[in-house]
């Protein structure tokens, strides 16, 4: 499947027992490839964001797709949206088919459908597709809409994304009750290298190299990663025992670096004392893993239960109880087994992998027999997980996150949570958090008043008098954040959202549709880390903000 799309690819090395090779791999990888295949996309409302999001994930070869909307094609449609025709709208055909035609035409590999009924008919007739990963993505600007489609979303635990644009503004919106990262994509080599502490393997192939009767040649080419490991011993056996704690021990041990420097130009000996705090970095788990250690969700009896309710991230929680497992047995996480780049001959550099691999593979066993453990604690089969998925999981445990967010209910009813999310962005000094403010009114003026402010209705033109009606209703609609915000400030932004009415500028659709995308993208192959909140783009100043709404 992988190598259909070469569109994002990078380079990867891969060094086996035998021998090294080199291939490309995208950067979400083959899991994160086949879980893209497994996944199906439900476009609520055929906008040109929302046909512009399903463009950005048609094309990397998500699963299937469904646009679901109950409106013709218009001739407005034709100014806004690229995926309507001429044709569609002078026949006023379905919008939800007509852009699924045009869709489809991307990637024939992909399923598309089209539903031309109501989002609330949608809702009420939905039934999961056996074996296929659901994702909302809803574009209405509908508060009503949002809110019940949002609500269905968080009842069933399924990845909900809000995507529209107004103008020259864009905003996205990401609400799931858990979502769990598998890789945040953050590399800790320090602690994956595990110098402080190294382990019986990584000491012995060490004494292999003697420094002191070395020639020079030999001598620029061992791997600091060694050196390191030779420094330690040589610390230790000179204070007895101990291992260095304080910045002077630090400096102690770049001084005995130099001291074994044959030239000040060596570069494996410059990487060396790059890279010397790395032999007093703690192995212990960082504050957020040890969060996630602590989470009661990583307790049998909690799995137990969501073994029973067939919860969407249960495979997550048992590999974190394994895991936890392991560190309170041998206080230490699971070895990664990779080494990164370093000044070396091939086969010091090789052999160095080797190490670090069967230690790793021999680490990441024991996790596994924890994880088979734990499934038959909680009526599972011994093999629920299989070895790959656990020793990438091994692999990737220092890169792991659980996102909570609030729900779009939670957001709109309890003003405290807006307050404290506004006032974090406002206190930096982040002007365009009004916009949030502003595109609130924006949606409770539809659902007062049935349009939009200065939206023209019938071909008619908008008086200056209906703009300023408009404006001032808008105005009065913002006081209820009069504590949260400055109206003064916020009166600016308001004009904004009356002057764009109900328009969709195509660029700053296509924008919002390629973020809101690479937020799917995020999601379904549980890589990076999503957007913590609303994200919203400013087009008349290009610029952004992130208000947060998770813990």
């Amino acid at each position: 499947m992988a190598e259909r799309y070469d569109r994002q690819i990078r380079q990867v090395d891969v060094i086996s027992s035998e021998f090294e090779t080199t291939f490309f791999d995208r950067f979400w990888g083959e899991h994160g490839q086949s879980a893209l295949k497994n996944c199906s996309v439900y476009l609520l409302e055929a906008s040109a964001t929302g046909t512009e999001t399903l463009k950005n994930l048609i094309l990397p070869g998500v699963g299937s797709f469904t646009v679901i909307d109950d409106k013709e094609t218009k001739w407005r449609d034709l100014g806004r949206n690229f995926f309507v025709d001429q044709d569609a709208a002078t026949s006023h055909l379905p919008r939800a088919e007509t852009t699924r035609q045009w869709l489809q035409e991307l990637n024939d590999e992909v399923l598309g459908h089209s539903l031309n009924i109501s989002i609330d008919s949608f809702l009420e007739e939905y039934k999961p597709e056996d074996g296929l990963f659901p994702v909302f993505v809803c574009c209405s600007l509908d508060e009503q809409i949002l809110w019940k489609t949002s609500e269905f979303c968080w009842r069933h635990q399924i990845p909900f994304i809000y995507a529209v644009s107004c103008g020259f503004f864009g905003f996205v919106r990401i609400a799931i009750p858990e979502h769990c990262v598998w890789d945040t994509r953050e590399e800790l080599v320090s602690q994956e290298l595990r110098l402080s502490e190294p382990f019986e393997e990584l000491e012995q192939y060490c004494n292999n190299f003697p420094l002191e009767s070395m020639d020079d040649t030999n001598h620029s080419l061992v791997p600091y990663a060694v050196i390191l490991v030779k420094a330690l011993k040589a610390f230790k056996d000179s204070h007895q025992g101990r291992r260095p704690e304080s910045r002077e021990d630090q400096e102690t041990i770049r001084a005995l670096l130099k001291s074994w420097m044959r030239t000040a130009t060596e570069e494996n000996f410059v990487e060396a004392l790059k890279h010397c705090h790395f032999i007093k970095s703690s192995i212990e788990p960082n504050e957020s893993l040890q969060r996630i250690f602590n989470d009661s969700n990583a307790e049998v009896e909690s799995i137990r239960q969501k073994v029973y309710s067939k919860d969407r991230n249960l495979e997550f929680w048992i590999l974190v109880a394994a895991v936890k497992q392991f560190f309170i047995e041998e206080h230490k996480l699971p070895l990664k087994g990779s080494v990164p780049d370093m000044i070396s001959d091939t086969e010091s550099f090789v052999g160095l992998q080797r190490v670090y691999k069967k230690r790793a593979e021999k680490e990441h066993w024991n996790v596994y027999r924890h994880v088979e453990n734990i499934c038959k604690q909680v009526g599972l089969e011994t093999n629920f997980l299989s070895p790959c998925q656990v020793f990438e999981f091994c692999r990737n445990i220092r890169s792991i996150a659980v996102m909570r967010y609030y729900s779009i209910q939670e957001e709109m009813t309890n003003g405290s949570i807006l307050k404290d999310a506004l006032g974090s962005c406002l206190a930096r000094n982040e002007q365009d958090a009004y916009l949030y403010v502003a595109f609130r009114c924006y949606l409770k003026f539809y659902q007062q008043q049935g349009r939009f402010p200065g939206q023209v209705m019938d071909g008619n033109l908008t008086s200056p008098l209906d703009y300023e009606q408009d404006y001032l209703q808008l105005v009065q609609l913002a006081e209820e954040y009069s504590e949260t915000c400055d109206i003064e400030k916020l009166q600016v932004y308001l004009k904004e959202m009356c002057r764009c009415g109900d328009s969709e500028l195509h660029s700053i659709a296509a924008l919002t549709g390629g973020i809101a995308a690479q937020e799917v993208v995020k999601i379904i192959t549980k890589q990076f880390q999503p957007l913590r909140g609303w994200f919203i783009f400013n087009g008349a100043r290009s610029t952004s903000v992130t208000i947060p709404l998770c813990t």
